[in-house]
């Protein structure tokens, strides 16, 4: 059990994020529509990349066009987000953020960015340590975390 729910009543749905509409919606494992998460929303910009906390408390979406990661509180049951709050921005070296990954421990959040490098922060937004470059300042579009805790870089 997760949060006084059953693990398995949420862990199939799939969250999309719509650049095009500012929204975040949600699908269940065989396609259907459940809802939308979040509607048109202002705080976005054309956002890119979705990560969810991993108590299934809180959601994370990245902002591609103002620079920032919005963080929701989140009910996994009904997938229903509500209290947007700017969780980082561009003062916190975020430039055009893309994909977002909690470590594996669940300590610090990892955000790509697409100008180059990895975004590094703690759980309460404050800097977890200096972007993370890569050779050439490649744009980073992609992560994940292998099994012995390193983290992968997609880049293009």
């Amino acid at each position: 059990m997760l949060g006084g729910a059953p693990f398995d009543s949420f862990a199939a749905d799939l969250l999309v994020v719509d650049r095009l509409s500012n929204s975040v919606y949600r699908y269940s494992a065989a396609g259907t529509l459940l809802g939308t998460v979040i509607d048109n929303s202002a705080d976005l910009n054309q956002p890119t990349g979705i990560g969810m906390s991993p108590d299934f408390t809180k959601l994370y979406v990245s902002s591609s066009q103002n620079n920032r990661v919005m963080k929701y509180d989140y009910n996994a049951a009904s997938g229903v987000a509500t209290n947007p709050m700017i969780f980082a921005d561009a003062t916190g070296g975020l430039a055009f953020p893309n994909d977002i990954q909690f470590s594996p421990d669940g300590s610090k959040i990892y955000v790509a960015n697409l100008s180059g490098g990895v975004s590094r922060f703690n759980a309460d937004g404050s800097s977890a340590g200096p972007k993370l470059a890569l050779p050439g300042n490649a744009p980073t579009s992609s992560m994940n975390f292998t099994p012995d805790n390193k983290l992968l870089a997609g880049v293009f």
